[in-house]
């Protein structure tokens, strides 16, 4: 998987994040992670989790979300906040 799939798996997240009120600080964290993933000049795909977590703006929490997105195809959590989220929503954020 590229890096743009990622970011935008991962910008969805804290939009939806914020939408819901979820702590600012969390939604801060993984938009940023989203901005780095998106300007990296070599795919995060490539990288082990111990090297992930050491990218600037990329911690163990969100580095666990990528590996997650890489090896299943989805975030548990975005599926979980997707079904809370009413229809139409997510269309209007793309």
């Amino acid at each position: 998987m590229e890096n743009k799939p990622i970011s935008r798996t991962l910008r969805l997240l804290s939009q939806l994040m914020e939408l819901h009120e979820v702590n600012p600080f969390k939604i801060k964290s993984v938009a940023n992670a989203a901005f780095k993933i998106d300007k990296l000049p070599f795919a995060i795909s490539s990288k082990p989790l111990s090297a992930i977590e050491k990218i600037d703006g990329i911690g163990k929490s969100i580095a666990a979300k990528v590996i997650e997105l890489l090896e299943t195809g989805t975030i548990k959590e975005l599926e979980e906040i997707l079904l809370q989220t009413p229809p139409g929503i997510v269309e209007m954020l793309g």
